[in-house]
């Protein structure tokens, strides 16, 4: 075999074993990636669970508080913890479905916004808070604003503000259901 012959078939099995480990690398980034998505899957499930079992613990607070009624000194230091849970809850879904999918972030930032528009209890928790936009990125050991979240969830709010849709006959006091 002549010296140009076996130079271009090793140059050809260097570029298909280039090929194929580039292949392989693409299939166990794709692999993690899912296995990412289901992990964190996992986690807000459960944290829907705990969350769901403790608003139905103190569903009449739960009602009251949504509903804007005059609630107690204590009535509103539980009121206020439960909504902060569940705005914590919906704020990983945004971050998840940002950074992982398979869903559009702004599904969880319009039915929170909804439910905002909805329940003046809620509302009033949200819009008397400084921190709903901001969480500890635990990689960094650093608070970061969530101006994405804010925004999001602000601009549905003045949309659903503007155009002034009918308020459902039956709310759901259960209102997530991703």
């Amino acid at each position: 075999m002549p010296k140009s012959s076996l130079k271009d078939a090793v140059e050809l099995i260097g570029i298909a074993a280039i090929v194929a480990s580039l292949v392989f690398v693409g299939l166990q980034i794709r692999q993690e990636q899912e296995i990412a998505i289901v992990d964190t899957y996992g986690e807000l499930s459960q944290s829907n669970i705990e969350l769901t079992f403790e608003i139905g613990e103190q569903m009449d607070l739960w009602k009251k508080g949504l509903g804007g009624e005059n609630l107690t000194a204590e009535e509103l230091d539980n009121f206020s913890v439960l909504t902060a849970a569940v705005t914590e809850y919906n704020q990983r879904v945004f971050i998840r479905w940002t950074r992982l999918g398979p869903i559009d972030p702004g599904v969880a930032a319009s039915r929170f916004a909804f439910a905002l528009y909805v329940f003046p209890g809620l509302r009033r928790e949200w819009e008397s808070s400084e921190q709903w936009g901001s969480h500890l990125d635990t990689a960094r050991g650093i608070v970061q604003r969530l101006t994405a979240w804010e925004s999001s969830v602000n601009g549905y709010l003045e949309q659903y503000d503007r155009e002034n849709p009918p308020m459902p006959t039956n709310k759901r006091y259960i209102f997530w259901d991703y």
